[in-house]
């Protein structure tokens, strides 16, 4: 029996108040799928996880070859282009979001949850779209079958290595404050792309990052 990542554990109760607003502004609109419903879905994802992984792999210090089974930016252009649109209509929904470089290898993990939590959803995405709108899951599913029948070991494995990076107190502080800014960011992105699934707070001045 694998050990509960302790640093995995702090996360999720650490970001437990973004998770419920993250979530339902992303999967809200797929309550009753439609192939442009889904089509947004992933261009908003792509709009967040393209710069996120660029910007992880660009991170002095990180293991490429723990990302290299993590990329999925590529996947959601795939399928979002397999379901209809031309490359000159995903360039205009598709925006990217601006991610600066991250500083150390604790805050690109800490974003890189965020990122590796909406897997554990992917499962039961996909078997409900099969069931409900089977074409979208036939011509673009790639995505969400990134990590069919490994998820739960991709999620050991972040726990491991967040167990690895984080050794002392002050670095899990730092991973769970690049997990919340994380959240922040992504619910940001979510209210200016798709601003009638999302209504964000008013703004409050974002703690800067850790370096």
């Amino acid at each position: 029996m694998h050990r509960l990542s302790s640093l995995l554990t702090r996360l999720t109760l650490e970001t437990t108040a973004h998770h419920a607003l993250v979530d339902e502004a992303l999967h809200g609109p797929l309550e009753f799928p439609t192939v442009p419903a889904y089509r947004q879905y992933l261009c908003t994802l792509y709009g967040f996880q393209a710069p996120l992984e660029a910007a992880v792999v660009m991170t002095p210090g990180m293991d490429l070859a723990f990302m290299r089974a993590r990329l999925k930016a590529g996947r959601i252009a795939s399928d979002v282009l397999a379901l209809g649109l031309t490359a000159k209509e995903f360039r205009v929904l598709a925006r990217r979001q601006t991610i600066p470089a991250f500083r150390s290898v604790p805050e690109a993990l800490g974003w890189l949850y965020v990122s590796e939590r909406m897997t554990l959803q992917h499962e039961t995405l996909r078997h409900r779209l099969a069931n409900e709108l089977a074409i979208v899951v036939e011509l673009g599913g790639s995505f969400l079958a990134t990590y069919h029948g490994i998820a739960g070991e991709r999620w050991r494995e972040l726990g491991e290595l967040l167990d690895q990076v984080a050794w002392s107190p002050d670095i899990g502080d730092r991973v769970v404050a690049a997990a919340n800014e994380a959240f922040r960011s992504l619910a940001g992105w979510i209210a200016e792309h798709s601003p009638s699934v999302i209504q964000l707070p008013s703004p409050a001045a974002s703690p800067s990052r850790a370096s």
